[in-house]
């Protein structure tokens, strides 16, 4: 719904004052859905339209982000370090600049540092479905890694996250099955 409302506020009232906040919706909506390539694209038309925007700071974020997942590491983690070094983030923006440096450091196979990059991404998350993505990514890569120590480390720690009981027995007897 959100994405076609913000289509018609482009396409039917291209001098509203909505105008910034359809290219952010459809941005970030195009890379929720995946489609990363639309994402980037409406990134920067956002950007470049808006350089003093509201959404500035986080859409160059969430390009950086989209630059990653199609395979631009260099120009992803060029993008995410100015912006980190040019404007002071707020958390919700620290969190997003965490993530992009875990990612980056799985595809550079560096994955103490990812373990480290997605820790700080939990603690400057503004809410627990935030961390818990953080912490399935971390549980994955120790996993693949077999890295069990690590891994029930995070399964214990993801545990008073989960938002129903099922998740909870879920964690619990997964962690049991490694203990074994």
């Amino acid at each position: 719904q959100s994405i076609a409302n913000s289509r018609v506020v482009l396409e039917k009232y291209p001098e509203s004052k909505y105008v910034e906040d359809a290219y952010f919706i459809l941005s970030v909506s195009m890379f929720l859905k995946e489609d990363y390539i639309s994402a980037k694209e409406y990134l920067i038309l956002l950007i470049d339209t808006y350089p003093n925007g509201e959404y500035y700071k986080e859409a160059s974020l969430w390009l950086s982000l989209s630059k990653l997942r199609t395979g631009d590491i260099e120009g992803a983690l060029s993008l995410a370090n100015n912006i980190n070094t040019d404007y002071k983030l707020n958390r919700y923006e620290r969190y997003i600049f965490n993530i992009i440096n875990a990612e980056a450091d799985i595809y550079e196979n560096n994955i103490q540092s990812a373990y480290s990059n997605y820790k700080l991404a939990i603690k400057n998350s503004g809410d627990d479905s935030q961390r818990v993505r953080a912490y399935n990514q971390l549980i994955q890569i120790s996993e693949k890694e077999e890295d069990y120590e690590n891994l029930l480390l995070f399964l214990e720690e993801l545990y008073d996250y989960l938002p129903t009981d099922k998740q909870k027995k879920e964690i619990k007897l997964l962690s049991l099955e490694y203990n074994k």
